[in-house]
C-alpha cells in the first residue's frame, strides 16, 4: 500500500522474469506493465509476496545498512557533502586511534555503519546550542570511550563558537572495566568490558580541541563529586553507559542542571540487551517536563520544555 509506483513497477516486473524467457519484450510492452500493475493494486493479499519474490530476484541496495537499520530512502548527509558532518567522518577515518575494538568490533574499516547514529549525535548537539535558553554553554557525556561521539560534539561546538562563547565539554568515563557494583544481575556478562580502554587515547584523539574539555576520569556516581568540579548548568548530555544503575545516577545527578531547551540523548535506549534501562529511564521520565521520543538507531533524545 505504501510502495511508490517505481516500486510496484519493479515487483510486477520481477514476476515477469520469473515467468518469461522472452522477459525484453514484456519490459517493452506497457500495456502488459499496465496490466501487471493492476492486478498488484486489485490483490492486496498477494502484495507481500511479490515483494519477497522482487527481495530475491531483483533486489533494491539500501542506500544505508547499519546500525541495526536499512534504509532504501538518500539519508541526509549526501547532500550536504561539504557539511560540518561529512568533514567529521572524513577527518576521523585520518585520524581517529581505535583503541576499543575488541569491546565494539568498530574501527576504521566499518566505522560508516554508525553514520546515523552519528548523525543524529551532531543534531542534538546542534539543537542544543540553538535552543538551549542559557548563557552557559556546558555540554557532558557520561561514557566516552575513544571519543568518537565527542568528536562529532566537538565539531559541531567549534563551528558555532560564536553563539556558545567559553562552551565546555565535560566527559566522564573510568577509563577502565566495567565493575560488578555498577551493573544489574541481567548485566552482569558485561564485567570487565572495556579494559582496554585509556584515557590518554582518547585525548590525542580530541587533542584539537584539548581547551574546551574536562576530563572526569572515575566510576559513576562518585566521580560527580570529584575534581574537577562539574558545571553547574548544563544544555547537552549524552548517555552511553551500557549498564542501567549509572544511568540513572547521571539522570538524578544531571537532570536537575538541564536548562529549558536543552537534551539528553541516550545511545543505549532501544537495545533489546539493554530493555532494563530503557524502563528505568522511562519510570525516570514519568511526569518530568519534556518529550522523550525513541530513534529507529535505538537511540532516544528528551527534550527538556
Amino acid at each position: 500500500m505504501y510502495c511508490d509506483l517505481s516500486c510496484e513497477y519493479n515487483t510486477i516486473l520481477t514476476i515477469v522474469k520469473l515467468y518469461a524467457d522472452f522477459e525484453i519484450m514484456f519490459f517493452m510492452n506497457k500495456k502488459f506493465e499496465k496490466l501487471l500493475v493492476d492486478f498488484y493494486l486489485d490483490h492486496p493479499k498477494l502484495r507481500n509476496f511479490m515483494l519477497k519474490l522482487r527481495d530475491i530476484f531483483y533486489p533494491i541496495k539500501p542506500a544505508f545498512s547499519g546500525w541495526g537499520m536499512k534504509v532504501n530512502h538518500d539519508p541526509p548527509w549526501i547532500h550536504e557533502p561539504n557539511s560540518i558532518f561529512n568533514r567529521t567522518s572524513s577527518q576521523i577515518k585520518k585520524n581517529f586511534q581505535f583503541g576499543v575494538v575488541h569491546s565494539t568490533g568498530i574501527d576504521v574499516h566499518n566505522i560508516d555503519t554508525l553514520l546515523w547514529r552519528h548523525w543524529i549525535v551532531s543534531y542534538a548537539t546542534k539543537h542544543a546550542i540553538t535552543f538551549s535558553k542559557t548563557d552557559e554553554y556546558n555540554f557532558v557525556e557520561c561514557g566516552v570511550g575513544d571519543g568518537l561521539s565527542s568528536y562529532y560534539s566537538l565539531h559541531e561546538i567549534h563551528e558555532n563558537l560564536n553563539v556558545c562563547k567559553n562552551a565546555k565539554l565535560h566527559l566522564y568515563d573510568s577509563w577502565g572495566p566495567m565493575k560488578e557494583d555498577g551493573l544489574l544481575e541481567s548485566e552482569s556478562s558485561s564485567i570487565g568490558r572495556y579494559s582496554e580502554l585509556e584515557l590518554d587515547v582518547t585525548k590525542k584523539n580530541l587533542k584539537e580541541f584539548e581547551n574546551m574539555i574536562k576530563y572526569h576520569k572515575g566510576y559513576i556516581p562518585d566521580i560527580f563529586n570529584e575534581e574537577p568540579k562539574s558545571p553547574s548548568s548544563i544544555i547537552y548530555l549524552h548517555i552511553d553507559l551500557n549498564s542501567t544503575p549509572p544511568t540513572i545516577d547521571t539522570l538524578e545527578y544531571f537532570f536537575p542542571k538541564l536548562v529549558s531547551g536543552g537534551i539528553i540523548l541516550f545511545d543505549d535506549y532501544g537495545w533489546k540487551n539493554h530493555k532494563d534501562t530503557k524502563s528505568a529511564v522511562d519510570t525516570f521520565f514519568k511526569n518530568k517536563p519534556g518529550l522523550l521520543m525513541p530513534l529507529p538507531t535505538a537511540q532516544a533524545i528528551f527534550f527538556k520544555n
